[in-house]
C-alpha cells in the first residue's frame, strides 16, 4: 500500500514537492536485469521547472 504516490500528484523528481501544473512524459529508462541491459518506456509526470531540466540540452 502506497501513501506517497511520487510522480503522480506530486512532481516525479526526488527533490521536488510541486503539485501544481504538472505534465506527462513519457520517456526511455535504461536499466540492468540480470546481466542484461534493457530499456522500458515510462511515464512520469513533471513540474514546468524540472520539465526543463528534462529537456537540458536537446533542440
Amino acid at each position: 500500500r502506497f501513501l506517497y504516490v511520487l510522480g503522480q500528484f506530486i512532481c516525479g523528481e526526488k527533490r521536488c514537492d510541486e503539485k501544481e501544473h504538472l505534465r506527462s512524459w513519457e520517456v526511455l529508462f535504461g536499466y540492468v536485469e540480470h546481466g542484461k541491459k534493457r530499456d522500458a518506456l515510462v511515464k512520469l509526470r513533471l513540474c514546468p521547472s524540472c520539465t526543463k531540466k528534462l529537456h537540458f540540452g536537446h533542440k
